[in-house]
């Protein structure tokens, strides 16, 4: 009889600290969700700020981007804001990078290496994303961009 009660006692205990773990894992994912949202709004509504800036315009359409020098905003976010590691990329129609505010390297196709790149050369629309890297997550958005209706 001592032992039913044990099982008894002890399949309730196991319920409730299932319960208890259910409540706190789903109240985690809102928070995330929320947290998740919040950033890629942000960024979103910085690319779309920055889609319409004469000076990456001009890069687009001269191929020179000496006039832009977007690392200084990227700390300038960092130190500001919670968005702590903004790295901003211009890609040209053709798919070939044009800038870089993390590295130097220039003008390699982009269109097998990434796939969000292939889809707004062939549709461009807004596109927003979560990509998984080696060790982090990034929030993504891309703006396409254009010049007298014509798709830079």
């Amino acid at each position: 009889m001592v032992y039913l009660g044990y099982l008894y006692i002890s399949s309730k205990t196991d319920a409730l600290i299932a319960d208890r773990y259910f409540k706190v894992s789903t109240q985690m994912k809102q928070q995330l969700k929320t947290l998740i949202d919040e950033n890629q709004n942000a960024i979103l509504q910085l690319s779309l700020v920055m889609a319409e800036n004469a000076d990456i315009k001009k890069a687009l359409l001269i191929n020179d981007t000496s006039d832009i020098h977007l690392e200084k905003l990227s700390s300038r976010f960092r130190e500001n804001t919670n968005l702590q590691n903004i790295w901003f990329q211009i890609v040209r129609a053709d798919g070939t990078s044009l800038y870089r505010s993390f590295s130097d390297k220039r003008d390699d196709n982009l269109l097998k290496a990434r796939e969000e790149v292939a889809r707004i050369i062939k549709n461009p629309q807004i596109i927003t994303s979560i990509s998984v890297g080696k060790f982090s997550i990034a929030l993504k958005a891309m703006i396409p961009m254009y010049e007298n209706n014509k798709f830079i």
